[in-house]
Formats: C-alpha cells, structure tokens, sequence
C-alpha cells in the first residue's frame, strides 16, 4: 500500500516547473563542459599516437582544425554554465516561497536552504567581479602586447583589446545589477531565514519522533547495496590501466620532445622503435580503458534502472517504514535512469558537435557535415527533454520516499557527521 501524504511539520521538496528547466539546463551544460575536455584529450592521444605510427595520418590536421573549435566551446560553456546556475537559485527562490505559502509547516531539504543560504542576486554580483578583474587583465595584457610588439597598426590587436574593454564594463554593469538586487532581494532572504529558524529544528525533531515510532522496513536486496562489487572492482582496474597509459604515453612524449621548446629528438633504431612501441602502448591502454569507461557507464544506467524500478515497487506495497540513514541519504540522493541516459546523450551530441564543426572548419571545398550537425542537435535536445522528464521524476520519487520513511533531515546529519570527524 502506497503511504499517504505526509501532514505538519515535516522536509518537503520545493519544485517548480521553472525550477525543473533550469536545473535540466545545468545539468546538460555541466556534461557538456566535461565532454569537451574528454574530446580534448582524447584528440590529444590519438594525435600523438598516430604522428608517433603512422597510423589515422589524416588525424592530425582534423585535430588541429578542432583546436579553434574547442576554444570557442569552452568559452561559450565557462559563460552559460555559471549563468545557469546563477539563473537555477533564482527560481529556487519562488518556488520554496510557494511552498511556505501553500503550507505553513513544510520545510524545504537542506540542498534547496544551502543554495539560499547566500541571496540568488550575489551570483550575479560575483559573476560582474570576475569579468571586471578579468576584463583589466586582458585589456593591459593586449596594451603590453601593443606596446613591445610594436603593434600600433595591428588591427586585430585593437579588436582583442576593444573586446576586452567590453568585457570590463559588462562585468561592471553586472557588478551593478547584482548590487540592486541585493537590495531588493534582502527583505525575502531575511524573511527565510527568519522562517527557517523557528521551522526546521520543529520539522527535523518531529521527522525523527515520527520515523522511531515506525516499524523497520524490508528493503529488497538491490535497494541494501550500495554499488555493485562488479562495478567497484571494474572501477579499480579502468584507473589502473588508464594510469598505466597515460604514464607510458607521457614516457615516450618526454623522450621524443622534452620541453616545449627544445627540438624532436630522433634516436638509433632500436630506441625509435621503442619510443613508437611505447606510443602505440601507451594509447592503446588508453583507449581500452575509456572502451572500459562506456561499458562501465552502461553498466551503471542498467543499474540505475533496476534500482530505480525496485524501489518504485517498494514503494508501491510498503507502508509507512523506518531505513537507517545511510540507506536513506543514498536513497534520496540516487540518481535517475532517466538522467543516466540524459547526461550519455549530452555528452555524445557536444563530443559530435565538436567534431562536425572541426570537419566544418578544415573542408576547404566548404562542405557542410549536415548529418553529424543534425545529430550532435538532436541529442543535446533529446538530453535535455529527457532530463526534464528525469528531474520531474525524481522529485516524484523523493517526495514519496519522504512520505513512506520520514527520513528527516538526514544530508544536513551527515555534513554535521562529517564536519565532526
């Protein structure tokens, strides 16, 4: 039997569907920023190990095409990702004042009251700190340039250092939004705190009377584990051999070219054909640690499924119980198949992107890689209508673990735990 709704004083989730969106954007642009570095150093391997063989000859100049691309990406995703977060503790804000209006006891958990802790408009004033100090920098960095390079005709000089300019005072006029916002934001994040301080001890001391007088709940098997040993121990064996690679591959790197500086070093014929054996190694256990890598990220969504499908069931027959907090914290914070797949999708669309735009920018015929570019679109789309769905989902499943298990604030004990030791 499904548990009902819990009533009083008690944590409850705060969403919103604006809420939901943003934090999906986030999470997109989160993976997003690490496909690119993964892009990169793969590329980077695969570079070296083919100019070191022989081997996928035409790598190199796609590699190097890539270049300006990957620049242009991480820029873009260093000024999204931060705006995105900043924009996700604005909407926070409405939706945990709505919860407080729609009920006078519920308490949000402690994830949404730390991303409040600080007023959502002091992102906003750090983010135009940075660009101003930023923008300084740049601005005598390309002037220095000007100056002792001699460069007073150079128009792209110019160009860079105006663009730097616009930078610095961007960064001001944010410095200056952020600062009025946290004028007009201070009576709501004074009103919280205020809220806070009478309702969450009350909510956590009758979460804890409430949950020890319940009877111990019967967690399947798969909802006891905390990972799977085949997992773990796949886990241990991918990082040594991915070290083992990249020990090897920066051996032969050091031998063929010690600095960035100094000249390629050709050797006798037994030791330069150890250094391309040495390459070829060094890449190949590489690349069969990140094959390694997929297999285990697919194990892990095939997890998440099972998991996920196992405590839908508990749920749905189990009536009020209480689980240990270590079950209950790993529980709550479990992530969904749903966003498995969402965070696979993003990373494969930004990695293909990448790669279409390179093609785009070394194709001196100037044609278009239309396949590769409707694909990389398509699943960065796809990942974040799934992650939406994901999202919505798993404050469903939150909320109903809340209402079967009263499990308090249980993250907030173990920071507290954690601050101890």
């Amino acid at each position: 039997m499904t548990a009902p709704p819990r009533t009083g004083a008690r944590i409850v989730e705060a969403t919103s569907p604006v809420l939901v969106l943003t934090t999906a954007l986030h999470t997109v642009l989160v993976t997003a920023c690490v496909s690119t570095w993964v892009t990169f150093l793969v590329g980077l391997v695969v570079g070296i190990v083919s100019e070191e063989t022989g081997v996928l000859e035409g790598f190199d100049p796609l590699f190097r095409d890539a270049a300006g691309v990957l620049l242009i990406t991480g820029f873009v995703l260093a000024v999204l990702t931060p705006a995105a977060a900043i924009v996700r503790r604005f909407a926070l804000l409405p939706a945990v004042e709505r919860l407080h209006g729609s009920d006078s006891e519920a308490v949000p958990p402690l994830e949404a009251r730390t991303l409040l802790a600080k007023s959502p408009a002091d992102g906003v004033r750090l983010a135009g700190t940075v660009l101003v100090w930023l923008g300084l920098g740049l601005v005598a960095l390309f002037l220095l340039a000007i100056a002792v390079g001699g460069l007073w005709d150079n128009a792209a000089a110019w160009v860079l250092t105006a663009c730097a300019g616009a930078l610095f005072i961007v960064g001001v006029l944010l410095s200056w939004l952020g600062t009025a916002l946290l004028r007009a934001f201070d009576p709501r994040m004074q009103a919280l705190e205020k809220l806070w301080r009478r309702l969450v001890p009350t909510a956590v001391a009758r979460e804890k009377i409430q949950r020890s007088r319940l009877p111990e709940a019967q967690l399947p098997r798969i909802l006891q584990a905390s990972s799977s040993p085949a997992m773990r121990v796949g886990g241990m064996v991918l990082a040594g051999v991915m070290g083992v690679g990249g020990i090897v591959l920066f051996a032969s790197v050091y031998l063929r070219q010690p600095c960035r500086t100094c000249d390629e070093r050709y050797w006798d014929e037994p030791v330069e054909r150890g250094i391309d054996g040495l390459s070829l190694f060094g890449g190949t256990m590489l690349i069969i640690g990140a094959v390694a890598l997929a297999l285990v990220w697919a194990g892990f969504v095939v997890s998440r499924i099972r998991v996920e499908r196992a405590l839908l069931r508990w749920l749905d027959a189990a009536g009020p119980s209480r689980i240990d907090d270590e079950r209950a914290r790993a529980l709550l914070t479990l992530p969904t198949a749903l966003g498995a797949v969402a965070v696979t999708l993003a990373f494969l669309g930004t990695s293909t992107l990448i790669a279409a735009f390179a093609l785009l920018a070394g194709d001196a015929a100037g044609a278009v890689p239309t396949g590769m570019l409707v694909s990389a679109l398509a699943l960065i789309v796809a990942a974040v209508l799934i992650e939406l769905i994901g999202q919505r989902r798993q404050v469903r499943l939150r909320e109903r673990l809340r209402d079967t298990t009263w499990p308090g604030d249980v993250l907030a004990e173990a920071e507290k735990e954690g601050a101890r030791t």
